[in-house]
């Protein structure tokens, strides 16, 4: 009878084990699946279990089947939880029941009572996955085979005695030792099972850690090769870390040439000593040089023992090149401040002849005012000599010119018919040439009086001028074969008597060169220029040549002759000597046969309003 019944534990229990595999394959590698999914499936494989227990029973002299189901339901409470439990205890009840016997009853009682004392354990312990103590899974074992024992006495009173007596040694020695020993095998694999999970967040973790740093991080073994390279090497080198990892001579090869052979030096140094750092330069794949800080670090197992050389190179390109632009600011700075100090020195020395200059210059300034000086008194004595000459030229020599042109007209009238036509012809040429010399001698007097008669400036209402100034100058038979057009004109600031004198001058001048055309037509317009006010006077006379522009402005200067058009030469002098001294210019620009423009500018009216206030 011992025999057999350690003979079916034996078979039970390789029975049992099977529910760490299963306790691995759906509650710890599919614990984040479904649950109902996972759960039902589970069960019935449990129940499955169950059914191969009872089969795998031994049989008591009295008739009762008895075998591990309960360590099978109980361990499932405790380890699968409620829904797997309940239809492991469905499916095995309904299969004891099928089984019959005297013992009926009394099995199904002892799987509900494993299964809910189970599923009780694990719900006061309020773990989802339990990691119990090999104490308290003794503990567990011993009080549900207890219960059990006592579930006995549910068959009739012979048969409770003779069962009690038979399966006392096994379910209350062995049955608590199988449940403690099979709970802690499945709480190791659990533990394990974490501890596995654990290292690989980790791993994932310090991967993701290493990758998503700017720096680059390998791990080189004793002998040169590439055990661990971060994926930051793709941003430092442009190489991706299966190109490391496929040629560890790549480290080298992308060195810059100048640094190739003190970068060679570092790497086969003995970095067992200590870390060891460099600056050197690399070539990215892209072509362009970039700069790296290189540090190297060995690394040790716990024995003390080099297994290889942890390396990191960061990209400390733009720190480099701030570095050089400083040190050429430097070297520059530098530059300046021994410029600036030569030129401070030679700034005293400039300042020491300055002095002397001074010196000097007060007394030329000295020597200067009495210059002035003497040159004022010999100008104010030249103004009243030229004076005296004006007037003398105003009454000396007109009133000879009068007598001379007098006297003519006596002969010509008294003593006409003893002249004789020739003797006539004569006299007239006499009095007209006297007549033009007084005309060229007033012209002379009033270009010298321009000079020194004192602005009077005033705003002038130019439009206006031109067009009374016309009437003035013209008889109404000239103006039947004149067409005047005078655009919108801006007001000026100027001396009256000179503009009107200077509007005369170009006026005349316009109507005598366009007299040949059978319509005469004289355009007066103006427009701002340049802070400027510029006036036209247009005509569609004879014009001039622009070759002879210059000699325009000229006193005596004359382009035609005084047989074709009759002047002293004084007129457009006139105008040029009263346009600059009221700050402006003069010009013209012709045509020959065409007719001619001539043009004169004043500064702008507002800035003469402020001068004048």
């Amino acid at each position: 009878m011992i025999d057999s019944t350690f003979l079916h534990l034996i078979y039970n229990t390789a029975l049992l084990l099977m529910l760490v595999f299963i306790f691995d394959v759906f509650v710890i590698r599919w614990h984040h699946a479904s649950t109902l999914k996972l759960q039902i499936p589970t069960g019935i494989i449990l129940g499955l279990i169950g059914i191969i227990l009872i089969e795998t029973h031994w049989t008591l002299e009295n008739g009762v089947m008895f075998d591990a189901r309960s360590i099978l339901i109980s361990i499932s409470g405790l380890y699968f939880g409620f829904v797997p439990t309940l239809v492991a205890m469905i499916i095995t009840s309904l299969f004891r029941l099928s089984e019959g016997g005297i013992g009926t009853f009394t099995g199904i009682l002892t799987i509900i009572t494993s299964g809910f004392l189970g599923i009780g354990w694990r719900h006061y312990r309020k773990r989802d996955f339990p990691e119990y103590s090999l104490a308290e899974l003794y503990i567990f074992g011993l009080i549900l085979h207890a219960a059990i024992m006592l579930l006995m006495f549910t068959l009739p009173n012979k048969e409770a005695i003779t069962t009690i007596k038979g399966v006392a040694f096994p379910i209350l020695l062995i049955y608590p030792v199988g449940t403690a020993l099979l709970g802690m095998f499945m709480t190791n694999r659990l533990q394990r099972e974490k501890l596995v999970r654990k290292i690989r967040e980790d791993e994932t973790k310090l991967k993701i850690i290493a990758d998503h740093t700017t720096d680059w991080d390998y791990w080189l073994s004793p002998k040169g090769e590439f055990i661990y390279c971060s994926g930051s090497c793709l941003q430092v080198t442009g190489y991706a870390d299966s190109d490391f990892y496929a040629d560890s001579e790549l480290l080298e090869r992308i060195i810059y040439a100048d640094d190739k052979e003190k970068m060679i030096n570092h790497l086969k140094r003995d970095c067992s000593k200590g870390p060891a750092q460099l600056e050197i330069r690399f070539v990215h794949q892209g072509g362009d040089i970039r700069w790296g800080n290189h540090s190297c670090l060995p690394i040790y197992d716990n024995e003390g023992k080099f297994i290889g050389t942890r390396g990191t190179v960061r990209n400390i390109t733009e720190q480099k090149e701030s570095e050089i632009k400083i040190r050429d600011k430097n070297k520059e700075i530098s530059q300046i401040l021994s410029m600036t100090e030569n030129s401070r020195r030679a700034l005293l020395s400039v300042v020491e002849d300055q002095k002397i200059i001074q010196e000097e210059l007060a007394l030329l300034n000295a020597e200067l005012e009495q210059r002035v000086e003497d040159r004022t008194a010999l100008l104010t004595a030249a103004n009243r000599e030229l004076e005296a000459f004006s007037y003398s030229v105003s009454h000396d020599l007109r009133a000879p010119l009068r007598g001379i042109s007098g006297f003519t007209e006596i002969l010509m009238n008294e003593y006409s018919h003893k002249l004789g036509e020739e003797g006539e012809h004569l006299c007239s040429v006499i009095r007209d040439n006297t007549i033009k010399m007084a005309k060229l001698i007033e012209d002379l007097l009033s270009f010298s009086r321009l000079s020194r008669k004192e602005l009077q400036k005033s705003e002038i209402d130019i439009k206006s001028m031109f067009r009374s100034m016309y009437f003035e100058i013209t008889s109404p038979e000239e103006r039947e074969k004149i067409e005047l057009r005078i655009g919108d004109l801006e007001n000026c600031y100027g001396d009256t008597s000179m503009m009107r004198l200077v509007v005369a001058n170009l006026l005349s001048n316009a109507i005598k060169y366009s007299s040949g055309k059978k319509r005469q037509i004289i355009s007066v317009f103006g427009k701002r220029e340049d802070h400027k006010l510029v006036y036209f006077v247009k005509d569609n006379g004879v014009g001039f040549d622009m070759k002879y522009k210059d000699k325009l402005f000229g006193v005596f200067q004359r382009l035609h002759s005084a047989s074709e058009f009759e002047g002293t030469g004084v007129g457009l002098a006139n105008v040029q000597r009263i346009i600059h001294r009221h700050e402006g210019d003069v010009g013209a620009e012709s045509t020959l046969g065409e007719g001619a423009t001539f043009w004169f500018s004043l500064p702008d009216h507002l800035d003469q309003a402020i001068q004048i206030k």
